[in-house]
């Protein structure tokens, strides 16, 4: 029998996780290999490159008004649109627009008419193979990433032919609290 080595019982060192203020704005797993050829998942923090091209599983925090906000919008509109088997209210899922160079996030809500089989479970929705692309995306502001909404994000919607989009935003002016649409 084969004892094994001192070097072979040794545990690899931690891998650093990124302090909290990184990842406080989201944050994805990646698998690391660490020198003794074990793998291990650290935090990777979002920048707002990946806020704008989200892969499923990325983990974005909201607030409790983003969170009630958009819970909300969706059940209304999913119920305002029940009776109509082809139209489609997703919320926070991916939309591929399948145009060269343009981002493919994942709006807070996007209502989408002519789509086939509208209750399937999807991971994202691929407008060029659905034949169909929202004609409403609203989107909550995350303040941590207030100029993809109010900036990167129209002009997203604008190049994909998007006819409406509505911006809903809580901000705090001299104590108050201000929703603004």
């Amino acid at each position: 029998m084969s004892h094994p080595s001192a070097s072979s019982t040794q545990t690899a060192p931690p891998v650093e996780q990124p302090p909290f203020e990184q990842v406080r704005r989201g944050y994805r797993w990646r698998s690391v290999l660490l020198p003794d050829g074990r793998e291990t998942s650290v935090q990777v923090p979002l920048t707002p490159e990946d806020f704008l091209n989200p892969q499923e599983g990325d983990l974005v925090p909201e607030s409790t008004f983003h969170a009630t906000a958009t819970t909300d919008l969706h059940s209304m509109l999913r119920l305002r649109f029940a009776a109509d088997p082809t139209m489609a209210v997703f919320r926070d899922l991916i939309i591929r627009w399948g145009v060269p160079s343009l981002s493919n996030p994942a709006p807070d809500i996007a209502v989408i008419p002519n789509v086939r089989d509208r209750d399937r479970n999807r991971r994202t929705f691929n407008v060029w193979e659905e034949g169909a692309r929202p004609i409403l995306i609203i989107e909550v502001v995350s303040p941590d990433y207030r100029k993809q909404d109010l900036v990167n994000k129209v002009e997203i919607y604008e190049r994909a032919g998007v006819q409406e989009y509505v911006i809903l935003e809580q901000r705090e002016q001299r104590g108050q609290v201000i929703d603004l649409v």
